[in-house]
């Protein structure tokens, strides 16, 4: 009987979204008053026909009626992140910024992605100097787009973040691009007091990275 109900509860929550997706794909706004379309509609017509036009028009039309949730943006970003649209993506992103809503983690690198694609500087320093919490996955795709002197104080300052082998590397890299001993120090600073124990590999990228910046 329990197995019932949810199965009826689930044909319920379906039907009902279908109704709702209907109202919101009509050529007029007539049969959309008082309608609230809700995230998982979007997601039910996404994963239904892949139509990110579709999705849109759905997005704007509830948007002409009352102000999307962040969990409305992030599924419609997502819609165009997989269709690789990274403009309008970061128009969302802004759009998102405007309202006030405080984007989660998702969002911000789908954002991130769409920036390193499109080499938006200002969306990618306004996410280093955010208060969401970011990974090495995210710092590896701001270091696309800003240069390493803004990247070091980022990872420096910011609490929660261990940084990986892989983007421990990546900033040797473009440390040894910039030809600046500081920053050498400044990595050498944040290692030291995230207490980041390193590997043979890395050990020797630093200590080669110190001696052709020490004999310039």
């Amino acid at each position: 009987w329990m197995l019932c109900q949810t199965v009826f509860g689930l044909y319920k929550l379906q039907r009902d979204s279908y109704r709702r997706i209907r109202s919101f794909t009509t050529k007029s706004n007539e049969n959309i008053t008082n309608v609230h379309l809700k995230p998982i509609d979007l997601q039910i017509a996404w994963r239904k026909d892949r139509n990110v036009d579709l999705i849109l028009k759905m997005f704007e039309k509830y948007r002409e009626q009352e102000t999307p949730s962040i969990d409305h943006f992030a599924i419609v970003m997502k819609a165009l992140s997989d269709s690789k649209r990274p403009d309008e993506t970061l128009s969302l992103w802004k759009d998102i910024q405007q309202l006030g809503l405080r984007p989660n983690f998702s969002v911000t690198m789908m954002a991130l992605n769409a920036a390193a694609a499109t080499q938006d500087i200002s969306v990618a320093r306004s996410i280093a100097n955010s208060r969401v919490r970011l990974d090495s996955i995210a710092y590896t795709q701001l270091n696309k787009v800003l240069p390493i002197a803004e990247i070091l104080p980022c990872i420096q300052n910011d609490n929660a973040i261990v940084p990986d082998e892989t983007l421990i590397q990546l900033l040797i890299r473009k440390i040894a691009s910039s030809k600046e001993l500081s920053l050498a120090n400044t990595l050498e600073n944040i290692l030291t007091s995230k207490k980041i124990s390193v590997n043979m590999e890395i050990a020797t990228s630093l200590l080669k990275l110190y001696t052709n910046l020490k004999n310039r």
